[in-house]
């Protein structure tokens, strides 16, 4: 066996390899020719050489090592599949079969399992097994919330939210829809562009619902009835297209007056703040005058009573005590009255500056009296690069195992190439020389000829269509910027076909658009502007629909549904209209304040009037008790003075000389006979008969 060149045989020169297994020594390595070698190989290239030769081992060829002389049999052995070389093949067949075959799905996805191309089965959360390549999945997330926004900064066009009301107004609306997808099948199979078929069914619905409202209510109060009727009505539309959508909610995140008038608006506001202002000051001011009126006039009537009182109680006690006096009087009517007066005097003149002048004597002339008058008065990994361990070094000749493996793939290349997978989204042509030859609408496994015959398909979803905006002339001569949105699917493919040719959908999009907006100015020339802008909009909207079914119907096409989006103004009247919105609202606002001016005018007037009559009419009665407090003071008086009407002057007299003259700093410039010094001069006069003494009262 030394001299075979090992196991597998090799050339006679195979005595200057080492036996197979045993690592050459350093500093003895050999090149192919048996020769010694010049530079060292390095150790990592020899590693990977030995494990090259051995993967060619295990897969059936025949080391390399064997030989490099000619001797008998010394040429390469044609390849021979060996039984490992077989079960590790099958073994990562198998394994590479299982890996695409299984597959995962969490718990917020679903899987739609399609049996070639065909709809098989729902994969539920967990391990799901799909045969590859009969069974293909996709994975749909059903379970999270997705938003379609309108009109707000994320929406398509900055405009977007300008929507026409029926009363010729303007509002800018924002808003949000929140979905998820109920039915991951209907999602897939039935809808070519969700998300633009939810933004456009949706902003559709949305001016529907502005074109039959007026800008008053949908500021305020309608702002919940218009949510929850986009919602219903968005479903409505989306389960006719058996969408497998659900609407969770609709986010009304903007419903205002537009920005170029939104501060007329603002002053409206500011002015009904005024006239509340207004009103709340002339409340308060009512209140005021009114409170101090009621206060005045209670202080009025109490200060009345208060002097009735008080002049009664004086006149009682004067009465009382006068009568008093009185009743002693008579006893002894001269000493008394000489007493009373001498007192008196003494208690006026004690403190008193004394001046008497009586008249001009000898004495007294030119006398002068000195008057003190002028003392009067203060904000990658790198792929692994793999480190495409660039073999260096190529196969110079072709093993059988390649070369079989070679026929083998041309074989089923040969195969594949005659057999197509139609999936549930597609419908196909198979066309031979550019004739159609066979049909394909349902999906699954299909046959052609190879080279002779190709596969053209075409989606077999809902498609969208946005038409461009076009000006429409209304029959009462106002124009109106309209575009509209359609959901079409082909209907007959042959037909299709044979109407765009080979551009496809692109070519069918503009045909059916050619027809749409004729369409659009046919029905609306016919109407008056304020029919869009009604409950009429929707049948109009199927009247439009109903023209572009029947012209689509030739190209293949089934118009699904129709809807307008726009009803705006020109952009030429916008300007007009932004500046009648400005009118009216500054009119309001003016309308807002003069109301208010009104209101305060009359409730301060009103309290005006209260108070002066709560202050007369407490004058009145304070009047009235002061003079009934005077006449009980008066009678009283009356019934005591006049027992002794001499004596009651006299005292009368005393007490008027005692408070008038008596104080530290009075002066007195007097004659003896002024009357005010009556009883001074009579002192020696006879006293006059007293009547008898009367009971005390």
């Amino acid at each position: 066996m030394s001299g075979s060149g090992g196991p597998w045989g090799g050339g006679k020169g195979g005595g200057d390899e080492p036996p197979q297994g045993e690592r050459p020594r350093d500093g003895d390595k050999r090149g192919p020719r048996g020769g010694r070698e010049g530079p060292q190989i390095p150790e990592i290239d020899e590693i990977m050489k030995k494990g090259q030769e051995r993967l060619r081992v295990l897969m059936g060829g025949r080391s390399r090592q064997g030989g490099g002389g000619g001797g008998g049999g010394g040429g390469p052995v044609g390849p021979v599949l060996s039984r490992n070389g077989i079960l590790i093949g099958l073994a990562g067949a198998v394994a590479l079969w299982a890996w695409a075959s299984f597959y995962t799905v969490r718990p917020e996805e679903r899987s739609v399992e399609l049996f070639l191309g065909d709809f098989s089965s729902i994969g539920n959360p967990g391990l799901n097994f799909a045969p590859w390549p009969l069974v293909t999945a996709e994975i749909v997330q059903v379970t999270g919330e997705r938003t379609t926004d309108i009109g707000t900064a994320t929406g398509q066009t900055a405009d977007g939210g300008l929507m026409l009301t029926r009363d010729q107004n303007i509002v800018d609306i924002g808003f949000q829809v929140v979905w998820n997808i109920s039915d991951p099948s209907g999602y897939l199979f039935n809808l070519a562009e969700p998300d633009d078929t939810i933004r456009a069914v949706s902003e559709s619905v949305m001016r529907d619902i502005i074109a039959r409202s007026e800008l008053s209510p949908i500021l305020n109060r309608d702002r919940g009835l218009i949510t929850a009727d986009l919602q219903r009505a968005v479903q409505t539309t989306l389960d006719s297209y058996n969408a497998g959508i659900t609407v969770i909610r609709v986010n009304l995140q903007r419903a205002q007056p537009p920005e170029q008038v939104i501060d007329a608006f603002r002053e409206v506001q500011a002015a009904q703040q005024e006239r509340e202002r207004l009103q709340n000051e002339a409340d308060a001011y009512a209140n005021r005058v009114t409170a101090g009126a009621r206060g005045e006039a209670a202080r009025l009537v109490e200060e009345a009573e208060a002097y009735r009182a008080q002049v009664v109680n004086n006149a009682e006690g004067e009465a009382s005590r006068f009568v008093s006096v009185y009743n002693e009087y008579v006893k002894a009517p001269e000493v008394t009255r000489r007493r009373m007066y001498i007192e008196t005097m003494e208690r006026v003149f004690g403190d008193m500056n004394k001046v008497i002048l009586d008249g001009v004597g000898e004495g007294g002339q030119g006398v002068v009296p000195f008057l003190p008058l002028n003392e009067l008065g203060r904000p990658p990994v790198a792929p692994l690069r793999r480190r495409r361990h660039r073999y260096h070094g190529s196969e110079q000749l072709m093993s059988r195992t390649a070369l079989l493996l070679s026929v083998a793939g041309v074989a089923i290349v040969a195969v594949m190439s005659s057999l197509f997978i139609v999936d549930e989204r597609k419908k196909a042509l198979v066309l031979q020389f550019g004739q159609v030859r066979q049909v394909v609408e349902e999906p699954g496994l299909g046959f052609k000829i190879p080279l002779i015959q190709e596969v053209v398909r075409y989606d077999d979803r809902i498609l969208g269509l946005q038409t461009q905006a076009v000006e429409v002339t209304m029959l009462d001569d106002r124009r109106l910027v309209v575009d509209a949105f359609a959901r079409w699917r082909i209907s007959d493919v042959v037909r299709f076909r044979q109407a765009v040719g080979q551009l496809g959908e692109a070519q069918g999009l503009r045909r059916l658009e050619g027809i749409i907006n004729p369409a659009i100015q046919e029905v609306l020339g016919s109407v008056n502007s304020n029919r869009v802008l009604s409950e009429d909009r929707g049948a109009l909207m199927n009247q439009i629909r109903d023209i572009a079914r029947r012209q689509a119907a030739a190209l293949g096409i089934e118009v699904i549904d129709l809807r307008l989006t726009r009803t705006d103004l020109p952009d030429q009247n916008l300007s007009a209209t932004f500046a009648r919105m400005r009118a009216e609202r500054e009119r309001e606002a003016a309308d807002e304040v003069a109301r208010g001016n009104e209101a305060a005018l009359r409730v301060r007037a009103a309290a005006d009037r209260t108070v002066v009559e709560l202050t007369s009419e407490a004058r009145k009665n304070a009047e009235i008790v002061r003079g009934e407090a005077d006449a009980a003071r008066n009678a009283i008086y009356a019934d005591a003075f006049g027992r002794d009407p001499e004596f009651f002057a006299f005292t009368r007299s005393l007490t008027s000389y005692e408070r008038a003259l008596k104080g530290a700093n009075s002066s007195i410039v007097m004659q003896p006979d002024s009357a005010f010094f009556e009883y001074l001069r009579s002192y020696d006069r006879p006293t006059p008969p007293v009547p008898p003494a009367a009971p005390t009262p």
